[in-house]
């Protein structure tokens, strides 16, 4: 208490001019959209990950950008997370879309811009400003497809995406080459999917609520935002109320997390 009235009064004690001074914008802000998207703006640039359009999705909407620099980042090509064609409204002449060689190569033409990125190699995005440098690092994806997750510096932060990547032991190295992160997306889903008709995949499709929180041990994150969760279709089952199970883990374990709808932005 004594700290807020001591702040109100140097507050009355300034120039008009001094205490009414706007507030410097943000360095970075985020939005997470449906699923596993996320928009990232820094700078002049704003940066899209795993970003689709789905009206079935309750707070989806057209993806928008107000930046000059615009570009995206896929972890895969499946359709849940990669979808071109929602960038396209978005995108202008300098936009790309980053992805690694093994996905871009089932990508094909898409009408989008492709730069397809090799492992560990930093790519600087839009140059002039260097609002964003990304690194493409190992992932597992359930059904053997090429995945990554990506690093991303921006805003004077680190930050990674997970995509809906298993658990795998590549998280150590990513841990002690990239980390500690500022904020980390993790899926937290844990979903199991039936293949034709009968074979059942033996094991979790992408991080458990559990399991997600010892990646983020394992990575060093200071913060997790969950993503990936509150789906399902036939032959597509994840954890059970999975978001109340990792809310409930990482209290437990004392992890920083915020939980945000569709739509919702921090700075």
């Amino acid at each position: 208490m004594l700290e807020l009235v001591g702040a109100a009064a140097l507050a009355r004690a300034l120039p008009a001019s001094a205490a009414a001074a706007p507030t410097p914008p943000p360095a970075l802000r985020f939005t997470r959209l449906t699923w596993a998207g996320i928009r990232l703006a820094a700078g002049e640039t704003t940066l899209f990950i795993d970003a689709t359009v789905d009206p079935s999705e309750p707070g989806s909407a057209p993806l928008q950008a107000s930046t000059p620099e615009r570009h995206a980042l896929v972890t895969h090509f499946h359709g849940d997370h990669c979808q071109p064609e929602a960038l396209k409204p978005v995108f202008n002449a300098r936009s790309r879309l980053v992805c690694d060689r093994d996905t871009a190569l089932r990508l094909g033409d898409r009408e989008v811009p492709l730069l397809p990125v090799a492992l560990y190699q930093p790519e600087f995005l839009s140059p002039r400003t260097a609002d964003f440098v990304v690194f493409a690092v190992p992932a597992s994806d359930g059904l053997g497809s090429p995945q990554v997750s990506w690093v991303i510096d921006g805003g004077g932060r680190r930050v990674f995406h997970a995509g809906d990547t298993q658990v795998h032991g590549h998280f150590w190295n990513i841990g002690r080459a990239y980390g500690p992160f500022d904020v980390a997306f993790l899926p937290i889903n844990g979903f199991r999917q039936t293949l034709g008709r009968t074979t059942r995949v033996p094991a979790p499709m992408s991080l458990t609520p559990e399991q997600a929180v010892e990646v983020a041990q394992v990575i060093g994150a200071r913060r997790v935002v969950p993503i990936h969760y509150g789906g399902g279709s036939q032959g597509y089952a994840e954890v059970p109320d999975a978001i109340g199970a990792f809310v409930k883990v990482a209290k437990a374990a004392g992890l920083a997390h915020t939980v945000l709808a569709p739509g919702a932005t921090l700075d």
